[in-house]
């Protein structure tokens, strides 16, 4: 018979293991390219149009929407960065809040926009200042053609929720426009 060597407390293991190197790589290309631009597609924009800009984003776009209840504070999270690093504008002008830098999403019909598109990152971003993350582009389109275009929407739900939305967008041919939204939505918080 063989004898074998047990240890009991005399055993002893180094304090240092040595491995070899692991790399763990993933090409994304929205993560190789410096700035990428994503514009909503109109069809995504026409199966959302009762529904505010916030809840289009969550549920359309790779970007991480932040939602604070049902009709609560909604802002864009993108690149990693809060809502205040996020630059909101509509025809170019700034609609963040002076108060906390971002701009809730939730009173934001799509209805009020023709055009929406997210840019990520500063890089691209010339203009404007603290939009780390990226901005939103919110833009009203001016009718070409000439004459008077009306258009009236109305939704109703579930516990007193209704809404609606009106437009009238007029053009004299190329040399004036105009366009005018306007929007409502009550619900009852009575559920």
């Amino acid at each position: 018979s063989a004898l074998t060597a047990v240890n009991a407390q005399g055993l002893s293991l180094p304090d240092t293991l040595k491995m070899e190197t692991v790399s763990v790589t993933a090409f994304s290309p929205n993560r190789v390219m410096p700035f990428t631009i994503i514009s909503i597609d109109t069809m995504l924009k026409e199966w959302n149009r009762f529904s505010d800009i916030g809840k289009l984003f969550q549920s359309g776009s790779p970007v991480f929407v932040k939602r604070y209840g049902t009709d609560g504070l909604a802002s864009l999270f993108i690149r990693g960065m809060s809502g205040n690093h996020t630059n909101v504008t509509w025809n170019g002008l700034n609609i963040n809040s002076t108060l906390n830098g971002q701009t809730d999403l939730t009173l934001m019909p799509i209805f009020a926009a023709d055009k929406l598109t997210l840019t990520m990152g500063g890089g691209n971003l010339k203009n404007l200042s603290g939009t780390m993350g990226g901005s939103l582009e919110l833009s009203s389109l001016p009718k070409s053609e000439r004459g008077v275009e009306p258009a009236f929407l109305f939704q109703s739900g579930s516990f007193g929720a209704c809404g609606g939305a009106l437009s009238l967008a007029a053009s004299t041919g190329k040399k004036l426009s105009g366009n005018t939204r306007a929007w409502f939505r009550k619900s009852e918080n009575n559920f």
